[in-house]
């Protein structure tokens, strides 16, 4: 007796694969902006230099969004500088904490895209429409040095090396608006910087030379010992400022980056538990 043959069934297709290449490029005042697929994902580059991939992003901005929150005394005003990207607000719209968000970006284009572009405004969870963030297109610098009040949290997420700036950026306008960054921290509040493994010491090196005379040997001798700009900042973060812990992640895409939390209170302990979406296990392990 022949055994009956079952035929497969045929498969049901998904729809159509998502387009690779280029999804949408073009030219601001200040930058060009490029949004295309690759093989992994979504992947946004400004004047052809990486800056976000959505196969790695969400580690990321754990690391400059969430974290910050979860270290600092209290969340109620939080300040992002850049980040018009959205991913970062997204994240902190997570915690029902945050009373009064405020997103500054110099960039309109990058707003326009982000909050339109269908892919990219899932991946941002449409943070820069929603009304808990209000977002503000400026020079993100000079807002800040003209802004009156405080921030629990403020999130540095300038790309400054490789966007058009409206004002050169010197060593003494970095190290000014670092100080008021500093100093409109309320008390036991967190500042948030990035360091790419790849970003140009030119600043630090500004920085360094214009306050050597007065720095402690100790301090200079660290920071001629430095290779890397992350260890540069590192030196200067410690020298200047309160209190600094860190967290490095290395990137398959974009690299390693290195994430300084400043604070003028001590970061040992969690404030508040971390939302669901969370990735990151033990979270003060990952601090140096």
């Amino acid at each position: 007796m022949k055994k009956a043959v079952r035929k497969a069934s045929p498969r049901k297709s998904s729809g159509p694969a998502p387009r690779r290449g280029v999804l949408h490029e073009e030219r601001t005042r200040f930058q060009t902006i490029q949004l295309r697929r690759d093989a992994h994902g979504l992947f946004l580059r400004l004047n052809g230099q990486p800056q976000v991939h959505s196969h790695e992003e969400r580690r990321y901005h754990d690391c400059i969004a969430t974290m910050p929150l979860l270290l600092a005394a209290n969340i109620k005003r939080v300040a992002i500088l850049g980040g018009g990207d959205g991913l970062a607000a997204r994240n902190i719209l997570e915690f029902p904490g945050v009373k009064q968000a405020t997103l500054v970006e110099l960039d309109g284009g990058m707003i326009e895209l982000c909050s339109r572009e269908p892919e990219w405004a899932a991946l941002n969870g449409g943070a820069l429409v929603n009304p808990r963030l209000n977002v503000v297109v400026d020079d993100a610098i000079a807002w800040f040095l003209r802004h009156r009040g405080s921030f629990d949290v403020i999130i540095h997420d300038l790309e400054m090396t490789w966007t058009d700036q409206p004002d050169a950026l010197t060593p003494d306008r970095v190290m000014e608006f670092f100080f008021a960054t500093f100093a409109k921290l309320s008390p036991g509040g967190v500042w948030v910087l990035t360091v790419p493994d790849d970003t140009p010491p030119d600043l630090a090196d500004g920085a360094f030379a214009a306050n050597a005379a007065g720095l402690p040997h100790k301090t200079v001798a660290a920071y001629q010992r430095a290779r890397s700009t992350a260890a540069k900042i590192r030196v200067l973060l410690k020298q200047f400022f309160g209190h600094v812990r860190e967290w490095t992640i290395k990137f398959p895409i974009l690299g390693p980056h290195t994430t300084f939390y400043i604070s003028n209170a001590p970061l040992k302990k969690l404030q508040r538990e971390a939302p669901a979406q969370f990735l990151v296990r033990n979270p003060l392990k990952k601090l140096k």
